[in-house]
């Protein structure tokens, strides 16, 4: 009876307080190649990113003005934050392009991107580092000014939906 007990009582995970981690990494959770601030509690986190490289992920030439933010949810089946982890995340990306890709001096266009993914990975932790690495995709949106003619006219709306590849890996420290 005393060794039910105490099997019993050694499988109940450990209830834990809610952690706070900053990491960088690359891949849509870390808004291409970014810096990533999660709040966990126990098996779920909520996470917003950013980067300073909007105009690299923007995708476009000549582009200005851009910026990325990413957020999500995650879940960690195994206890404290590691092990087997699972991600939802979406990014909103805003910019201004040239709508002439070649002259820096045509007209400025809003433009932007959306992502919407999921990924599946791994979070290696040794207290307060860890080591994360994930694969998986979703869709992306696009949409834009395409100009028409040589004078930079902007178009009509350009919109497109695609799948996207997504993946993950980052480095942080959780406290």
């Amino acid at each position: 009876m005393l060794l039910a007990i105490l099997l019993a009582v050694s499988a109940d995970p450990v209830v834990e307080g809610p952690h706070f981690a900053l990491s960088a990494g690359v891949g849509l959770a870390y808004a291409y190649a970014g810096v990533h601030a999660e709040v966990r509690y126990q098996r779920f986190a909520f996470f917003l990113a950013t980067t300073p490289f909007g105009d690299v992920a923007s995708q476009w030439p000549l582009t200005e003005n851009a910026t990325v933010i990413a957020a999500g949810l995650r879940y960690f089946p195994g206890a404290a934050g590691s092990g087997l982890l699972f991600s939802i995340q979406a990014t909103r990306g805003r910019y201004d392009h040239h709508l002439d890709t070649g002259y820096v001096g045509s007209d400025l266009d809003p433009a932007g991107y959306d992502t919407y993914t999921a990924t599946i990975g791994w979070r290696w932790r040794w207290k307060p580092l860890f080591l994360e690495a994930a694969l998986g995709g979703g869709w992306a949106h696009d949409f834009d000014h395409r100009a028409i003619g040589l004078d930079s006219t902007p178009g009509p709306l350009y919109r497109r939906t695609y799948p996207y590849p997504d993946g993950a890996l980052a480095v942080g420290l959780e406290f």
